[in-house]
């Protein structure tokens, strides 16, 4: 019995805590694919006209994103170590082109054209991340040992830029609710939602009517999304030692969000534009708020760990 005792007392644990124990630095780069969840857009194509409008869903696409930084981790016992890191990453969502053909009336002149619009976005949020991270390694004095990981990921977003890209065809049929013609014509819009401003250009040309281009700012009293972002983490990989100083891990982790990233208390303040397409609060006025956009990505990372002290304790 006594020897059973000291056997759990003395030599589990000493087996236990013997290792690689100390500092060390990671650098790392990534590609994953990014995602912005509960982000289908309600195309809500503002304009003079009250019938001007469109509330069919515009769907996202594949994405994908770039990242890197540097993580220190301290391991304190055999296979679990902690970190703290300082990443740069960007976090995107496209959309698939929207196609929509018609016909447009103006509910007052009866003026009507057919048209075909094709609708474009993209979303672009760069963050500064600060993650958390726990690490655990099955039998990490093997030459390849496996590991999984999990913490807390805390983002600070550096800018973001919304693109929204229009372009449409179509036929003139009636103008000024009078005189038949046939008329060709085409339009171009781009907006871009930056910092506090949406710059809006947009350009004219017809067979008959001449061309024309236009631009104008909205401005807001607040960025259009949150400035903080926390996520979660949760991963797996494996871990190359090349010797008692130098490692490659190979690693998938999964970020994920839990809550909305717009900044839903934004307005529209001001305008170069008179009068301005948009007013009131910046997200209700352009899109369908009932869906939130939660931020993830699924990252395939590698890097290169240098131990700072390769001492083995027993």
């Amino acid at each position: 019995m006594l020897k059973k005792f000291l056997f759990i007392l003395f030599i589990i644990p000493a087996n236990f805590i013997s290792g690689q124990n100390g500092f060390s630095i990671q650098a790392l780069g990534d590609m994953g694919i990014s995602h912005i969840s509960g982000n289908q857009f309600a195309i809500k194509q503002t304009g003079y006209y009250s019938n001007y409008y469109v509330f069919d869903k515009m769907k996202d696409s594949l994405t994908i994103k770039f990242g890197g930084g540097l993580k220190i981790q301290y391991t304190f016992l055999k296979n679990i170590s902690s970190g703290l890191g300082i990443y740069y990453s960007n976090q995107r969502q496209l959309y698939k082109n929207y196609i929509q053909s018609g016909r447009w009336t103006d509910s007052v002149s009866g003026d009507y054209y057919d048209k075909t619009t094709v609708q474009k976005k993209e979303i672009n949020l760069n963050y500064l991340y600060l993650p958390v991270i726990f690490t655990y390694k099955f039998r990490s004095e093997k030459k390849i040992c496996i590991s999984i990981l999990g913490g807390m990921n805390f983002g600070f977003l550096i800018n973001y830029k919304i693109n929204n890209m229009k372009s449409e065809n179509g036929v003139i049929y009636t103008w000024n609710g009078s005189d038949t013609i046939a008329d060709t014509y085409s339009t171009n819009e781009n907006g871009i939602t930056r910092g506090k401003k949406f710059d809006y250009n947009y350009t004219y040309s017809s067979s008959i009517f001449p061309g024309g281009s236009s631009h104008f700012t909205n401005t807001l009293n607040k960025n259009a999304f949150r400035l903080f972002d926390p996520e979660i983490i949760l991963g797996i990989g494996l871990e190359w030692n090349m010797n008692d100083r130098f490692s490659i891990p190979f690693d998938f982790v999964y970020y994920k969000g839990f809550r909305d990233v717009k900044n839903l208390t934004a307005q529209v303040i001001g305008s170069t534009y008179n009068p301005p397409p948009v007013t009131g609060n910046y997200w209700t006025a352009q899109y369908d708020v009932a869906n939130p956009f939660i931020n993830s990505c699924l990252n395939f990372e590698i890097g290169l760990i240098y131990k700072f002290s390769s001492k083995k304790t027993n």
